[in-house]
């Protein structure tokens, strides 16, 4: 996993959003 930064937070979130629907 990146390291997670002010610019990448918004990213991840999303893709943790994403992963939560998958799973």
């Amino acid at each position: 996993m990146k390291n997670l930064d002010l610019d990448d937070m918004c990213d991840t979130f999303i893709w943790h959003c994403i992963v939560n629907i998958i799973l």
